[in-house]
């Protein structure tokens, strides 16, 4: 059997929130560098606190840049394989740690989580844990990929 890929998709948010992230990302990543330039022509010197300045602005700044990637180009991708499903979101730019659900030819089940009136997720579950997508889908989407997943199991 060979490995089949699913792909969900993610709609984009609109481009002025995506503007918005990006900007307030390259702020945190341009404070610590102004901070310290400000502060030794005014001190002279280098103090500790600015490496804590760094690391704290750098880090708000790459999760805020790497969720408006993810509102950008977000996808998230099931591997079908004869005894695994794998899991991993997609950002482009990289990839979150992949999730692999073991067995999944025995005892396999999917949920759809409805989250609100036409918009949900799947839960993918087995006797070796469980998988939950994250981005929400029309419920005709979900149903659809539901259906291959269990032909591929089946057939």
């Amino acid at each position: 059997m060979d490995a089949q890929k699913i792909i969900i998709k993610h709609q984009g948010s609109p481009l002025f929130i995506r503007v918005v992230l990006l900007f307030i990302g390259l702020l945190c990543f341009l404070i610590p560098l102004v901070g310290l330039v400000v502060y030794v022509v005014i001190n002279g010197t280098f103090h500790f606190g600015l490496i804590i300045n760094f690391l704290f602005f750098w880090a708000l700044g790459h999760y805020i840049v790497r969720v408006a990637i993810w509102n950008s180009y977000g996808r998230e991708i099931l591997t079908l394989k004869a005894d695994r499903i794998e899991y991993y979101a997609d950002y482009k730019y990289f990839r979150d740690s992949e999730q692999i659900l073991m067995e999944a030819n025995n005892g396999l089940g999917i949920d759809i989580l409805m989250d609100e009136a036409d918009g949900g997720r799947l839960f993918i579950y087995g006797n070796e844990g469980s998988i939950e997508t994250v981005l929400k889908q029309r419920s005709t989407i979900l149903k659809q990929i539901q259906e291959e997943i269990f032909e591929y199991y089946q057939g």
